[in-house]
């Protein structure tokens, strides 16, 4: 009998790097979904800024409010301090156009002009820019769709005995399922996936970082996920899960968690959305 399975939780942020939110839906487009690592930050050498090298970014939470009008669409970008200060205004992307480096993938932006940069720059205790990804580039590290499944991230917390409080959100996925056993979807590479009215072909592992090592509320390093990852994953542990086999435990000296994936059929997604594997 088929398993089950649903979206269990959606989580994006506006501004890569800072507080992840769980909206109830989202509309899932080529480019993945718009709100969802639409900014990002650079430094005054234009290098690309977030969690790995700014763990107190996480501090922070972002809001984009999204209004049609006559001839535009306008964005209202709002950044939450960890004291309460919000700062809110219209985001223009009106600046200086910038290309930054994406782990050896070129992304296009624009400069955004506004209230921003001091704030942030303030926090985060060095000089920080705000820019907004052209509508054509995903603001992602490489593809714009990541899942994996509740009970893979279960298993490893259990067996690597990890902190419960906001456990999940240490990777950092658009998709969390609820249905797949532990490590089942290691095996989807290439098969598509109906989740809600949306198609998506999955592509393959997700390279993990050390950010899974900070706490998602503070930033702060608290645990060795990476090295409780490797002890499961690595085939040649014979107390490894049977299922760690499917790709290697690492790719590139990466560990590998969840799925990347491509949008083939636009469409909305919800909590609770149901997930069939079509091929």
């Amino acid at each position: 009998m088929p398993v089950t399975m649903t979206v269990n939780r959606i989580n994006i942020t506006p501004v890569k790097g800072t507080a992840l939110q769980h909206p109830p839906a989202v509309q899932l487009d080529a480019g993945g979904v718009f709100a969802n690592r639409r900014f990002y930050l650079i430094d005054d050498d234009g290098r690309l800024r977030n969690g790995k090298q700014l763990g107190k970014l996480v501090q922070l939470r972002s809001a984009l409010d999204t209004a049609d009008t006559a001839d535009a669409i306008n964005h209202t970008l709002s950044i939450t301090l960890p004291d309460g200060q919000c700062v809110r205004a219209a985001a223009r992307a009106d600046g200086e156009s910038v290309t930054t480096n994406f782990y050896g993938r070129p992304v296009r932006g624009r400069l955004v002009s506004g209230p921003w940069n001091e704030a942030i720059s303030r926090h985060a205790g060095q000089a920080l820019r705000l820019v907004q990804a052209a509508d054509d580039e995903v603001a992602c590290d490489v593809h714009p769709v990541t899942l994996v499944s509740q009970a893979t991230m279960a298993l490893l917390r259990t067996r690597a005995r990890g902190p419960e409080a906001h456990w999940a959100e240490r990777f950092r996925m658009l998709f969390e399922l609820e249905g797949p056993a532990a490590f089942e979807e290691d095996g989807w590479t290439d098969r598509r996936l109906a989740i809600g009215d949306a198609i998506i072909r999955i592509i393959g592992p997700v390279p993990r970082c050390p950010v899974t090592g900070q706490d998602p509320a503070t930033g702060e390093r608290d645990f060795g996920t990476l090295q409780a990852l490797h002890a499961i994953r690595d085939p040649g542990n014979p107390d490894a899960e049977p299922a760690a086999g499917r790709y290697p435990a690492t790719v590139g000296m990466r560990l590998m968690l969840g799925m990347y994936a491509r949008v083939e059929r636009t469409g909305e997604v919800r909590a609770g959305s149901p997930v069939t594997l079509l091929d």
